[in-house]
């Protein structure tokens, strides 16, 4: 289990200006996975009027479950991972079996954990490359019928980072877009 605070940085890009920094960053053969997020809330979503989300995310080589939560003008990230079995069984049959610590959270909440219910999913063609003290990420995401193009710079100081993300927008000629979380996007686009 991990417990980490979310400084990032992100604007909507359009496919060519994704292009242009897939190419700038990963030069003509990028290094690119994929990974698929199941979003999950009340049928009221409880979650999301608290500015909180829960998602699982399988990755390649690893499966996790995260319980992200306002933390100042960041969010806190609550993590543990998951067995492919676990995540599988899961989804499959739209239920959570939750860690401690985000039960824990959920208390605090006031949000019963056997009313959680899967209700989107998001996949995600990615790109990461570390720059100094920042994680340069390009993503390319699917869901409920559309495609879209987003820049994240993921630092570990908040100043450092922006100034980062603003002066790397700048060199490349490409306009700040603000950028909904992508629970968000997938919640949007489905009407919820």
């Amino acid at each position: 289990m991990s417990r980490e605070v979310e400084i990032e940085f992100k604007s909507m890009l359009t496919k060519e200006e994704y292009d242009q920094l897939l190419k700038e960053y990963g030069g003509d053969t990028p290094s690119l996975w994929k990974q698929e997020n199941f979003y999950a809330d009340t049928q009221d979503f409880a979650l999301k009027e608290q500015g909180s989300a829960l998602r699982i995310r399988r990755l390649p080589n690893k499966n996790e479950c995260t319980l992200k939560t306002p933390y100042g003008e960041h969010l806190l990230e609550t993590t543990f991972l998951l067995s492919n079995d676990d995540a599988d069984r899961m989804i499959k049959q739209n239920r959570l079996d939750l860690s401690q610590e985000i039960l824990n959270e959920l208390t605090k909440m006031a949000i019963d954990p056997s009313h959680l219910r899967f209700f989107a999913d998001l996949s995600t063609i990615r790109f990461e490359k570390k720059e100094g003290n920042q994680l340069v990420v390009l993503d390319k995401s699917f869901y409920s019928g559309t495609v879209d193009y987003e820049l994240e710079v993921e630092a570990v100081e908040a100043k450092e980072g922006r100034a980062f993300f603003e002066q790397l927008l700048k060199e490349q000629g490409i306009p700040y877009r603000k950028a909904k979380n992508k629970i968000k996007r997938a919640m949007d686009q489905s009407n919820l």
